[in-house]
């Protein structure tokens, strides 16, 4: 569980973990990070075996952007992406992990006591270590066995061929702003839109997006006109990444995407779910401030 906390380092108090600045920027980073709510934990594995570790972050802002390192070398593997089994497994490398974000690795531990290898997040100008590993006694473990495959989710297949295309821009903005549930409180200001159109400055739900099909195929082209990252999740659904404009896409399954700068994105899927579903930038201030709409399913 990946998380920073705003905390006052001479009373330890709790700080203010927005901020209009970051709403309009990347986001209010804090200054104390976890993982598992420790400052860089350890965990040590039986060696020789296969440890099957799930990154989840949680954090309301930050874009994790992790290595695995060691003096010796290690094999990882990506086996799933937001709780969603991939079809080609790959080594994992340097991963970007967005808010709301989570993945499955499998990690061949070595197979001698005392090896250590760690996670490192280098999003920022000065990395840091998140946390170690090192490898323990043998167990009762089979060593040297094959990697464990999991079995692929049931999910419909869209029919891509005649699917209908709808884009969405997400983008920067300009208003006054509205107040949560109607209140009387400050205004939130209004920084992001998707097609244009920021959540409203009114305490109602607006008109969805788009109305789709029950049982329809769609594609969905995602563009990001800023110059920041937004991972952008759809309720109610989940869909399958097809391209990029900018960076090679081995086609997978999730229900978040890290919509990088300039980079547009096409993501299909059958509306096999009726209701009404939010889809919104999952960094918070982002979506409070305007990133955030919903579609419907009839």
């Amino acid at each position: 569980m990946l998380k920073d906390w705003v905390i006052n380092p001479e009373n330890g108090e709790f700080g203010d973990i927005t901020s209009k600045k970051g709403m309009s920027r990347a986001g209010t980073f804090g200054n104390i990070r976890t993982v598992n709510n420790q400052l860089r934990p350890r965990y040590e594995l039986p060696a020789g075996g296969w440890a099957r570790l799930r990154l989840i972050n949680v954090d309301l802002t930050r874009v994790y952007k992790i290595i695995l390192e060691s003096d010796h070398e290690i094999e990882a593997t990506i086996t799933a992406i937001d709780g969603n089994p991939i079809e080609h497994p790959r080594p994992f490398g340097r991963e970007h992990i967005g808010p709301g974000m989570r993945m499955d690795l499998a990690v061949r531990v070595p197979d001698r006591e005392g090896v250590d290898f760690r996670f490192k997040n280098t999003s920022s100008s000065k990395p840091w270590v998140m946390a170690d590993f090192v490898s323990g006694k043998q167990t009762d473990l089979e060593v040297g066995r094959p990697r464990p495959t999991l079995k692929l989710n049931l999910i419909p297949v869209p029919q891509l061929k005649g699917a209908q295309k709808i884009k969405y821009r997400f983008d920067s903005g300009v208003g006054e702003g509205f107040a949560i549930c109607g209140g009387v409180h400050e205004k939130l200001p209004t920084f992001w839109t998707i097609n244009n159109i920021p959540w409203p400055e009114y305490a109602v739900v607006p008109p969805p997006l788009d109305i789709l099909e029950l049982g329809k195929s769609y594609i969905f082209e995602l563009a990001n006109h800023t110059p920041h990252s937004h991972p952008i999740h759809i309720h109610g659904m989940t869909f399958y990444v097809l391209k990029s404009n900018r960076r090679e896409i081995d086609p997978f399954h999730t229900d978040t995407v890290l919509l990088r700068p300039d980079e547009r994105v096409q993501a299909a899927f059958v509306a096999d779910n009726p209701g009404n579903w939010m889809f919104h930038c999952h960094i918070i201030e982002h979506q409070v401030a305007g990133m955030m709409g919903h579609i419907q399913v009839v």
